[in-house]
């Protein structure tokens, strides 16, 4: 193959890898494309739309800067517009970007970093929710504790009273 259709190989790997996460209902948006390709992907999680919900919503944006020899050298990952990231939830994110750059050497590099994003948003959520309604049960429970030591309290001292 001569260095013309290797390109021409490349890029329409790339292509059907915007194409697939498109598909998949991802936002893309090209940055830049000379001399290196950036591509800006928004992530978020399943019920980050639903504004009226109570329940956390995570999202950000994933911008891959390729080389020019994708998929062989794979691209630089910076994550942006972080939106109710928890504190430990992006060095996880990179934990596993490192993880799947280890195992990942092909075609469909950016489309696993993506969907594992979505995934790992949606469980951070379903925790962070978990989290939330352990809390407020806790809060009921113990405003509702506070009632009833009242109530018990009153019932000591209604006891303690000599009868006349």
């Amino acid at each position: 193959m001569n260095s013309e259709s290797i390109e021409v190989l490349i890029e329409s790997i790339r292509n059907s890898e915007f194409h697939a996460i498109g598909l998949l209902g991802f936002r893309t948006v090209v940055l830049q494309s000379q001399p290196t390709l950036k591509l800006e992907v928004t992530v978020c999680s399943s019920n980050y739309d639903q504004v009226a919900t109570k329940d956390p919503r995570i999202g950000c944006k994933l911008i891959f800067t390729y080389t020019d020899m994708y998929p062989h050298l794979l691209p630089k990952i910076t994550l942006k517009a972080k939106m109710n990231f928890p504190d430990m939830f992006e060095i996880k994110m990179q934990e596993e970007f490192r993880r799947i750059r280890r195992l990942n050497r092909g075609t469909q590099f950016i489309l696993s970093i993506v969907t594992r994003a979505k995934d790992m948003m949606d469980q951070m959520v379903r925790k962070l929710k978990r989290k939330m309604e352990a809390t407020m049960a806790a809060e009921e429970l113990e405003t509702s504790g506070m009632a009833w030591q009242d109530v018990i309290i009153c019932l000591r001292i209604n006891r303690k009273r000599p009868k006349e």
